[in-house]
């Protein structure tokens, strides 16, 4: 299952794969998890720079529901290092939405 709010990553991943999954047009906050879904794994790369709190919460949820006893959630994302290049360090500071949001549990 592939989520992005552009169609036309969507309608790429589609074609690509050619029914070898599913794809959602839409934004994780106003998508729920169907009941029966029982994922091994699920991997997101390159996503959480570009979220802010409130929609990292609501991915990490989302992946906590979709995941079957003892499966697995694996991230790829740009991090900040100490002796990061000035360049890396410009991109990483600014990729990053730091907004906070009220968390319901």
């Amino acid at each position: 299952m592939g989520f992005d709010i552009n169609e036309v990553y969507v309608n790429a991943a589609k074609k690509r794969l050619k029914g070898r999954g599913e794809f959602v047009c839409a934004a994780l906050k106003k998508y729920n998890v169907r009941g029966g879904i029982s994922l091994n794994i699920v991997f997101e790369t390159g996503v959480l720079n570009h979220l802010n709190n409130c929609t990292c919460n609501t991915l990490f949820r989302l992946a906590y529901k979709s995941l079957r006893q003892g499966g697995r959630l694996i991230t790829q994302d740009v991090v900040s290092t100490p002796n990061q290049n000035l360049l890396e360090g410009f991109f990483v500071a600014r990729g990053r939405r730091k907004l906070s949001c009220q968390v319901n549990k």
